[in-house]
């Protein structure tokens, strides 16, 4: 689905709702209108039904995936005595494919304020 059907589509649901849709935007130059028609189009033909909020240029603790990152450096690659590259790449792999799957422990392995009780969960066992 390309990002202007996801826009409407949102809108549709909005709109049966009797709400005007909120969409949440990063300032990728892109995704607004002074650098990119389409968006400077439908945001003049939708100004009625859509409202686009842009997050900050750069804010990693409003950006998830940097909480994610955050934790996955400490965990993989801060500090580390690995001989090889190899041995890295296992690690990170490692990493990412034992992180909780479920939304509440993922909130508290990234250690969100949103997490049911807060508390990040035990540190994997990697290579030394």
């Amino acid at each position: 689905m390309s990002d202007v059907a996801q826009v409407r589509a949102a809108m549709a649901r909005s709109k049966a709702r009797g709400r005007v849709a909120m969409i949440i935007a990063d300032n990728l130059k892109t995704h607004t209108a002074q650098g990119a028609l389409l968006v400077r189009r439908m945001l003049t033909e939708l100004s009625d039904q859509l409202y686009l909020v842009y997050t900050p240029a750069y804010d990693p603790d409003a950006n998830r995936i940097e909480w994610l990152w955050r934790i996955s450096r400490r965990v993989v690659t801060h500090n580390h005595q690995r001989r090889d590259f190899e041995t890295l790449l296992t690690d990170v792999r490692t990493h990412f494919e034992t992180l909780p799957r479920s939304p509440d422990d993922l909130l508290r392995h990234i250690g969100s304020p949103f997490a049911p009780d807060k508390r990040p969960p035990q540190s994997q066992a990697l290579a030394a």
